[in-house]
């Protein structure tokens, strides 16, 4: 299953152990998304590290085509 590989590759080693028996479908997918909701996912934190990330991205002074994009790749 693609999301699921995904998922996988997207995971800290240490966050990876909690997922790595369960099997490569739907299910044990949903069942993937659904200890890791549990286990790491505080809502509050989560916004919280998102709001930060966007105060500390850098200001462009000047037109700069190499700051505007690497601004919008941090952004997205």
């Amino acid at each position: 299953m693609t999301e699921f590989s995904y998922l996988r590759e997207l995971l800290d080693c240490k966050v990876k152990k909690t997922v790595e028996g369960l099997p490569h479908t739907a299910e044990g997918y949903n069942c993937a998304v659904s200890i890791l909701k549990d286990s790491f996912g505080k809502e509050g934190d989560i916004v919280n590290a998102y709001v930060q990330e966007l105060l500390d991205l850098s200001h462009i002074p000047t037109p700069n085509a190499r700051k505007i994009h690497e601004f919008y790749d941090k952004l997205s």
